[in-house]
């Protein structure tokens, strides 16, 4: 690069730079090193990279550890991070933000109901155990969410513990490095948050569970009556205003549709509904919102009836193809179709064709057949406090288990 200003260089191409090579640029000099390692080149190299769509992992969680690829060429094999020594082998993603992820393992020894939480940066491997919150119930709901308050710069993690009576929000401070209890309501419910759902982020400091009430079916049969988005704010560490469901979705008794589950696509809120065509056949409708907050931007995407992909009622987009216009990446869970197991595998679905395929990731040689979770995180080199590394390692053979494709094919109401 001789002749090229230094300015240039640090203003115009270490920002593009992918952020893998950018330790290597910190040993050419010492102002690059200080540039690299400074909390506003890295904030602006995360957005430069969320607002280009690029330089994105796509993590698969098994039971051993994470096996981490590239989002635009998952064909390419991946790295392996084991789980920290004092991690089980069922750990569940909360979230990212950043190129940070939130996880969490259930302690199974406590008499009281609590995950111990970790964060971790799978770029760099670098990761920082959270303090558990305290608690006093001995059985609650527990959903968590992560996200990043741009207003003070400092990670939070948003926990709401749900009983049959009440509802309260914690609040973790990477920052402050302790928990608060932000929100406390032991007064009865008018609704009841949606199980087995984590918080979905839009704009890094906003998250958004769904909140549904029910009606009585029969005395042993409940359906969902009104469902909402509920909305919590990591700058203020309130409540917001409900994000409204779109004007075309019914969600009133006796319709068959439910509000199934929340998702991201390309930075915007999705939301995934279920309707019930015939008796054995259910579709499954993508809708985006455009302009975050109009609820007269919602749009229909798609409308999913292919039987593979909508057996299990459990899919979530991650994301189109690169360079494609209609193959979308979807998850598709498995839930139930396997006993004692929640399965998950990565598909392609073609929304002009509307067929789906497995991904090329369940043809790459020594990966386990099945994955617990996936999840999509930008590569960056945000740092964590007195944190500790996991050495990247060779992947373990896998275990002997029920083939994707067996999943894939057979896994039907």
């Amino acid at each position: 690069m001789a002749g090229v200003p230094i300015a240039i260089i640090e203003t115009n191409i270490l920002p593009r730079l992918p952020a893998e090579s950018l330790p290597n640029f910190k040993l050419v000099c010492k102002s690059f090193n200080v540039l690299i390692s400074s909390p506003e080149f890295m904030e602006e190299h995360c957005k430069r990279s969320i607002s280009t769509n690029t330089g994105r992992l796509v993590i698969l969680n098994t039971n051993r550890g994470f096996h981490v690829f590239n989002y635009d060429s998952l064909d390419s094999p991946p790295f392996y991070l084991p789980f920290p020594d004092n991690f089980s082998r069922r750990v569940y993603i909360f979230g990212s933000s950043n190129g940070l992820m939130c996880l969490g393992n259930r302690n199974a020894g406590s008499m009281y109901s609590y995950y111990d939480l970790m964060l971790l940066n799978p770029l760099t491997g670098m990761f920082f155990k959270v303090p558990s919150p305290e608690i006093t119930v001995t059985w609650a709901i527990e959903s968590y969410g992560f996200g990043f308050d741009d207003w003070t710069k400092d990670y939070k993690i948003a926990r709401i513990l749900e009983t049959h009576e009440s509802r309260s929000v914690m609040v973790y401070s990477l920052h402050a490095n302790s928990w608060k209890t932000v929100m406390s309501d032991s007064h009865q419910k008018s609704d009841e948050l949606k199980p087995h759902d984590n918080g979905t982020l839009i704009n890094n400091h906003l998250l958004h569970w769904i909140f549904t009430d029910y009606v009585q079916d029969h005395p042993n049969n409940r359906i969902e009556n009104n469902s909402r988005i509920g909305c919590f704010d990591l700058r203020t560490d309130e409540w917001v205003d409900n994000v409204g469901l779109p004007h075309d979705f019914d969600s009133t008794p006796g319709c068959y549709n439910q509000c199934e589950t929340l998702g991201v696509f390309d930075g915007r809120l999705c939301l995934l509904t279920r309707s019930r065509l015939e008796p054995h056949l259910t579709c499954v409708d993508m809708w985006v919102m455009m302009k975050y907050g109009v609820r007269d931007s919602w749009v229909k995407l798609l409308g999913v009836s292919d039987s593979c992909v909508t057996s299990s009622l459990q899919i979530c987009p991650l994301g189109m193809a690169y360079g494609s216009k209609h193959d979308m990446l979807l998850v598709r869970g498995t839930k139930h179709t396997i006993p004692g197991a929640n399965r998950v595998v990565l598909i392609w679905y073609n929304m002009h064709q509307k067929k789906s395929r497995l991904s090329q990731v369940h043809k790459v040689h020594n990966l386990p057949q099945q994955f617990y979770d996936v999840c999509t995180c930008i590569k960056t080199l945000v740092p964590l406090p007195r944190d500790t590394r996991i050495r990247k390692t060779p992947p373990p053979l896998p275990e002997k288990q029920p083939s994707t494709l067996e999943i894939f094919s057979h896994s039907r109401y």
